[in-house]
């Protein structure tokens, strides 16, 4: 009878301890592992790069959510308002004209809305009182909208308002003495749609109309 210990290979193994046995089952398992990847190199690499295309971009926008909240947080600082109006947003004056020359002349002048929150918003309208520097009314209403408001935005937009008649003789007057005439503009405020209370409430604005842009 062939003793198991007298075969070579047996004899071998049997020097092996068992820390040894682990280390080989180990590194077998990483071979079989790094074999099996190499079965699909390119489609690994496809899914590698994509994932790490999807952190890139999440990483762009946390970055641009943290400098966005930086730049809210420091004009809050500055005490500017969320939402601001801007009478004559980058233009000179408001301009006094009439279409046509059966149209009673008109005032229109541009103005801008201001959103710096990180919201959007829906602007149903705007109420405003304009009167001249000596308190005579000139117009008053309320103003429909009905635009969108996103953040971080500036809205531009213009309107018309009728001028009563004696408004009209003062301004023919002024252009015959070639001076100017303020308006004033009080009482603006901005209502966001489904919305009972205005979210702005605006200062008094003087608005200077030079004499040339008379157009009566």
């Amino acid at each position: 009878m062939v003793e198991l210990y007298s075969i070579p290979i047996v004899n071998q193994m049997s020097l092996l301890s068992g820390y040894d046995m682990l280390l080989a089952i180990v590194a077998a398992i990483i071979v079989s592992f790094i074999l099996f990847l190499l079965r699909k190199p390119w489609e690994y690499f496809k899914k590698l790069c994509k994932w790490l295309l999807i952190k890139i971009k999440q990483l762009i926008q946390f970055i641009k959510l943290v400098r966005l909240l930086w730049k809210i947080s420091t004009e809050a600082h500055d005490s500017e308002k969320m939402i601001d109006f801007v009478p004559c947003y980058k233009c000179s004056y408001p301009v006094i004209k009439a279409p046509d020359s059966t149209s009673p002349p008109c005032i229109e002048f541009e103005f801008a809305i201001i959103n710096r929150s990180i919201f959007d918003f829906k602007i149903e309208k705007i109420s405003m009182n304009i009167h001249d520097n000596d308190d005579y009314s000139v117009d008053k209403r309320n103003v429909p909208l009905d635009i969108d408001l996103p953040h971080q935005q500036v809205i531009k937009n213009s309107h018309i308002f009728s001028l009563n008649p004696k408004f009209i003789d003062k301004l023919k007057s002024l252009k015959e003495k070639c001076e100017s005439q303020w308006i004033i503009l009080e009482d603006v405020k901005i209502y966001l749609k489904n919305e009972k209370s205005p979210i702005f409430c605006g200062q008094r604005f003087n608005l200077r109309i030079h004499h040339l842009d008379y157009h009566l």
